[in-house]
């Protein structure tokens, strides 16, 4: 009975490292998402993924209220795509305004495929004196990037909300 016990043991060791092995083989194949998020003295810098390989690098200036945005584009190694917009706009009643960012990661793809479309990349910015977040979208046309064609255009404004109460 014990010599039974003990290679039932030993089989469903081996067994759960054969299934351990293959679950990390997956694993190992799905690749890792990061963006990156920094704060100057004036300014926020932050990634995001615009399309599958290729992200956009975000610059919120703290005092004008100007976001801007680049991407490298593959074909030409250059900043090709160009994106700019200015918040303050959508923080109204916003006195010494105190701006952060972040980007997040949404499939909101709409319209035929070649056409003008928004990014994987959602940019949020945040402003403490009213408590506001604004999200915004990058406009992206994979076919543009493709064929190496530069872009320039506004960054589009989706949706706020408060995350604290008061302010204007």
């Amino acid at each position: 009975m014990r010599k039974r016990i003990g290679r039932s043991r030993a089989v469903w060791v081996i067994v759960g490292i054969l299934i351990g092995m293959v679950l990390a083989g997956q694993w190992l194949d799905t690749p890792a998402r990061a963006v990156a998020t920094d704060r100057g003295t004036g300014f926020v810098v932050a990634t995001g993924r615009l399309d599958e390989n290729i992200e956009g690098l975000y610059v919120l200036d703290l005092t004008t209220g100007d976001l801007s945005g680049v991407m490298l584009n593959r074909q030409t190694i250059t900043f090709s795509n160009r994106y700019t917009y200015n918040v303050l706009k959508d923080f109204e009643g916003a006195t010494d305004p105190q701006f952060t960012m972040v980007t997040g990661l949404a499939d909101l793809r709409r319209g035929p495929t070649g056409q003008i479309q928004p990014s994987d990349a959602v940019i949020y910015v945040a402003e403490l004196t009213t408590g506001r977040v604004v999200a915004y979208s990058v406009p992206w046309s994979r076919s543009a990037q493709s064929a190496g064609k530069p872009f320039q255009g506004d960054f589009v404004r989706l949706d706020y909300t408060k995350f604290r109460a008061g302010g204007p």
